[in-house]
């Protein structure tokens, strides 16, 4: 084998393997990602319920009661 050849599947090789290794990482992260969802941490549910009473006052708003008399 030529030295050219030998370097091509010198490159090829590390390419593979690279995007193997990012590939492994961005599932990690996934799994990461949803076991965060799965098992919040209570930092997490207070973000959560905090966003979801604001999320339910500006739909009260959106809604308005009926004026009285009207």
């Amino acid at each position: 084998m030529s030295a050219t050849q030998l370097l091509n599947n010198a490159i090829k090789d590390l390419v593979t393997k690279t995007a193997e290794r990012i590939e492994r990482e961005q599932v990690d992260n996934f799994l990461k990602a949803i076991q965060k969802c799965v098992s919040p941490s209570p930092s997490t549910m207070f973000t959560t319920s905090k966003a979801e009473s604001v999320s339910s006052k500006s739909e009260e708003e959106e809604h308005p009661s009926p004026a009285p008399g009207g």
